[in-house]
């Protein structure tokens, strides 16, 4: 089972041996930036999805549109249970930002950061460890 898989194991304190059997992040650059430019792909994918398309479609919702874009644009990131909360109350406020504004920018905006933030040190803390 891969690691992110198992509940038990914690990535930021197990052996890289076990998370990356057979391949060293240690000082793998390449993997870092082709990381990155799958994030910025993937931000760039979700807010189209979220904001620009399914948004402007709830508006018939009246204004709970932008809580129920909110909370859909968190439970599609369930698969990041542990940070459920967090994701719920930025998506908020980010979905009101664009509700409000009418542009797709502060999202974007706000996306980078956050995954700035939670995934590009993440990884990183691993690739330098």
């Amino acid at each position: 089972m891969p690691f992110w898989l198992n509940p038990s194991i914690d990535p930021m304190s197990t052996n890289m041996n076990t998370l990356s059997p057979n391949y060293s992040l240690k000082g793998n650059y390449l993997f870092l930036t082709i990381m990155l430019f799958t994030l910025l792909l993937n931000i760039f994918a979700e807010e189209i999805y979220f904001r620009a398309w399914l948004l402007p479609k709830m508006y018939s919702l009246g204004k709970w549109s932008w809580i129920i874009n909110g909370f859909l644009f968190a439970l599609y990131h369930t698969y990041q249970l542990w940070l459920f909360p967090t994701i719920f109350v930025v998506s908020l406020a980010t979905t009101l930002s664009v509700y409000l504004s009418k542009s797709i920018l502060p999202a974007f905006t706000i996306h980078i950061i956050a995954n700035f933030l939670l995934g590009i040190i993440t990884i990183t803390v691993l690739v330098l460890k």
